[in-house]
């Protein structure tokens, strides 16, 4: 957060941070959750229809929220849930509620808003325009449930055959719920997109591939930021691609 709000570098840094315009959330912003340890006494108390409300732990949405908070101020946020979110369970998920960013909330647009705030909670999959460019993305389930029938692990490759196939869950609805949709297809990709990304991946890949008729799409592997420290910088002039990582300094004794 601290290196967003340009309070963790020096000058010359300060002046290249100023200038990122939206950070986009791929999925997964909140852990899966972990239930509180009930006491005894609580063991035993009974339950109305099998829940115990006692036992939820709010603390990591609260946590999400007031980083959230923290950042609108300064920068626009674009949150895509994923699979361990808040969020229906079948694709497309819909945004996540308002109501679980009591704080954040605020900086979202009004429902019969044409253009979004700054807080934009989204589907998944996305698509929008951001500085002119159009994005496309998910949190990462699409690709990852390709790759549990698929030898190999090339995530690059993948995502340019869903972008000629042009379908964006070619596994849905046979082993990735999906809503059942009677008149379109919501994952035909309709419009090719300047760039598209997929988060919660192994590692940190992109490429810029060729369409038919020449148009060129840039496709981001966006890393697990959990696991890699990681986060990729879009340049909005060039599409060029940077990676920013985050560690832990251990100092030598």
């Amino acid at each position: 957060m601290e290196y967003l709000l340009g309070e963790a570098c020096g000058p010359s840094e300060q002046a290249e941070v100023s200038k990122i315009s939206r950070l986009i959330i791929a999925g997964n912003s909140i852990s899966e959750g972990t239930p509180l340890a009930l006491r005894e006494e609580e063991k035993k108390a009974s339950r109305k229809y099998g829940y115990d409300s006692s036992a939820y732990n709010p603390a990591p949405t609260t946590h999400f929220d007031n980083f959230l908070a923290t950042l609108l101020p300064s920068i626009p946020v674009t949150l895509i849930p994923g699979e361990m979110d808040p969020a229906n369970v079948s694709m497309p998920q819909q945004p996540i509620h308002p109501a679980m960013f009591p704080r954040s909330r605020n900086y979202a647009a009004m429902p019969d808003a044409i253009e979004p705030g700054w807080f934009d909670s989204v589907t998944n999959p996305w698509e929008g325009d951001v500085d002119g460019w159009r994005l496309m993305g998910n949190g990462g389930q699409p690709i990852d449930d390709v790759f549990k029938y698929v030898d190999g692990d090339e995530r690059l490759e993948m995502m340019e055959s869903l972008l000629r196939w042009r379908c964006g869950a070619p596994t849905a609805p046979d082993t990735l719920w999906c809503y059942p949709f009677q008149d379109r297809d919501p994952f035909v990709i309709e419009e090719c997109p300047h760039v598209y990304f997929v988060g919660n991946q192994p590692r940190y890949e992109t490429v810029v591939i060729e369409g038919p008729v020449g148009q060129l799409v840039r496709l981001i592997c966006v890393p697990k930021f959990k696991e890699t420290g990681e986060i990729v910088l879009l340049d909005t002039d060039t599409l060029e691609t940077e990676i920013v990582k985050f560690d832990v300094f251990e100092s030598i004794s």
